[in-house]
């Protein structure tokens, strides 16, 4: 976070030239190009699918590069859309397409300025993918008359420097203070983290240090209790008799209980936390 803060305010002190192309630039002969010209006349008004589809079924076509269709737009809803490639449409034609049109229409330096922020830097990038676009385009606007595809012409010359910036940078004097002050607390915010996790780490040292000294074991093993278990008495015992059984790692002694008899069976119950385990059994009914 802190380096990108800096990279922009580096970037925003020092400036950045932003190149713009100019309309006829496109075309790469200005001599050729009339920004003024029209390149498509388009001719709308609201209709729904059906109606634009039967509309456009019985429409006449006015000269190849002229169509009928249905389009969504954005501030205009559903509509029908009626277009027509330069010379274009008259006001009084679009208005007899129906009693709601609008005629709109586009020159030549409305679409070069769109090709250009596109991307594009020439007419020579409109390829054949878009031969409905450069075809009328290249041929209206550009001169290139009857072009199935661009005209290769020399390149254009590298854009000039440019001029130098005048007069007293106050751009920079503003960001004199924000260069000065964030660094400094970018590196001490750094220095903050790494204090804070070495302490971290001297307190984990310290306490696992604790508790291998003293023998410290975690809760739950330290209080693990042990379930009941079944006793099987062994031969030559009588009731009242001791033995000594494992229970969960731990050796308790056992009383056998009355009633049970050698080969006989009966319950041990853990014992409790305390100094001497003693565990207590009671006999299984047979």
């Amino acid at each position: 976070m802190c380096s990108r803060l800096i990279l922009a305010l580096v970037l925003l002190a020092v400036g950045l030239p932003v190149a713009a192309a100019a309309a006829q630039d496109f075309c790469m002969d200005a001599s050729s190009f009339d920004p003024a010209r029209v390149y498509r006349t388009n001719c709308y008004w609201p209709a729904t699918e059906a109606a634009s589809t039967a509309y456009c079924s019985t429409w006449q076509y006015q000269g190849a590069d002229s169509d009928c269709m249905w389009e969504v737009n954005e501030g205009l809803g559903e509509n029908t859309h009626v277009y027509v490639y330069y010379p274009g449409m008259s006001s009084q034609l679009c208005a007899a397409q129906h009693s709601s049109s609008t005629l709109h229409t586009e020159t030549c330096a409305m679409w070069a300025g769109g090709f250009v922020k596109r991307g594009l830097t020439s007419y020579l990038g409109l390829t054949r993918m878009e031969s409905y676009i450069h075809r009328p385009f290249n041929d209206t606007c550009c001169g290139v008359y009857g072009a199935k595809t661009p005209v290769a012409l020399p390149p254009s010359p590298p854009p000039s420097a440019p001029p130098p910036r005048r007069g007293f940078p106050f751009m920079l004097l503003l960001q004199i203070p924000l260069i000065l002050i964030v660094p400094p607390l970018c590196i001490l915010k750094i220095r903050m983290k790494k204090r804070h996790a070495e302490r971290a780490a001297e307190r984990a040292r310290q306490l696992a240090a604790a508790q291998s000294s003293t023998g410290m074991q975690p809760v739950a093993q330290a209080y693990a209790q042990p379930q009941p278990m079944a006793v099987t008495c062994p031969p030559g015992v009588k009731p009242g008799d001791s033995l000594v059984v494992t229970m969960g790692g731990q050796q308790v002694t056992v009383q056998v209980p009355e009633g049970v008899t050698p080969g006989g069976m009966f319950m041990v119950q853990p014992p409790q936390q305390q100094a001497v385990a003693v565990a207590v059994a009671t006999a299984i009914p047979a």
